[in-house]
């Protein structure tokens, strides 16, 4: 294999490490105790006093009722989304996949042992015309489909 190939395959690998260390980060590291204890806190006054001072600033009772609501739940839902970024390995429907990352990384890898993958293109109009025509398209994204279906019926 050509060095400029296996010196991309190497930066590659290494920024896939920096990555997985940068997430393992938010998750080793969470929010200190004081600063949740606050956003919780914060979170509660705003439940009691958002109704109260929407009713004496809005005339209409519904349209207080539905701004209260509105104001509420659009801080407890990015609450929510916050606890959920926090911890993002797991096995819940909002984790990261990792199970499946693996797999198609590995997948990805056994390609390149593949003997196609170590040849150059031998004629002169491969070269020129690459990926060009859409039946190529077609074939590469078939392949892709099919190669991400066999990945997935082999995870356990």
């Amino acid at each position: 294999i050509a060095p400029p190939v296996i010196s991309r395959v190497f930066q590659e690998l290494s920024r896939g490490m920096v990555n997985i260390h940068n997430t393992r980060k938010i998750s080793d590291f969470l929010l200190p105790f004081p600063y949740a204890q606050l956003a919780s806190l914060m979170l509660l006054v705003n439940l009691f006093f958002t109704p109260i001072m929407l009713g004496v600033f809005l005339q209409e009772w519904y349209s207080a009722s539905l701004c209260s609501f509105m104001s509420i739940f659009a801080f407890a839902a990015l609450n929510c989304i916050a606890c959920e970024i926090e911890c993002p390995f797991g096995s819940g429907p909002n984790h990261l996949p990792l199970k499946l990352m693996q797999a198609v990384f590995n997948e990805s890898l056994t390609e390149l042992l593949d003997i196609r993958a170590q040849n150059l293109p031998v004629d002169q109009e491969s070269l020129i015309s690459g990926y060009s025509t859409e039946m190529e398209i077609h074939h590469s994204d078939t392949y892709n489909c099919r190669r991400v279906q066999s990945v997935l019926g082999s995870l356990p």
